[in-house]
């Protein structure tokens, strides 16, 4: 059997995960990029939460659009995807500080393996709260 891209797309796991890799990839690069800018003069915890701020706008209009297909207002979904992220954004700087303080990786590292913990906290955060119909 096969599926076409067109049929794929359709569904909302498929959207998730591509806007997802986009977003990651996004998220991830403003990080390396900041760190590699300020990293010297600016804790790499203060450059992980600058990244966050200027990847949330991208990452909303990608899930509001594509992924969620959302039309509701967009200040409410947009607040309450803050709120959603929050969560996430904690969970990925006590693992960010985990890896580099204790499992010794370099901030860099110790992103992409909180990147890939934030990602799974937020699918469930997105799905169930930000855009639930």
């Amino acid at each position: 059997m096969v599926i076409s891209t067109r049929d794929a797309w359709k569904s909302a796991e498929v959207r998730f995960l591509a806007v997802g890799i986009f977003n990651t990839a996004f998220g991830y690069l403003a990080f390396v990029f900041l760190y590699l800018a300020f990293g010297t003069q600016v804790h790499y915890l203060i450059v992980s939460s600058i990244a966050h701020v200027v990847s949330v706008f991208v990452a909303f209009t990608g899930h509001r659009i594509l992924v969620f297909r959302s039309t509701r207002p967009w200040l409410e979904e947009f607040i309450r995807y803050n709120v959603s992220l929050l969560f996430s954004f904690i969970i990925g700087l006590l693992t960010l500080y985990a890896m580099v303080e204790f499992a010794r990786l370099s901030p860099s590292g110790g992103q992409a393996v909180a990147v890939i913990v934030s990602v799974v906290v937020s699918y469930v955060a997105h799905r169930y709260y930000s855009f639930r119909r």
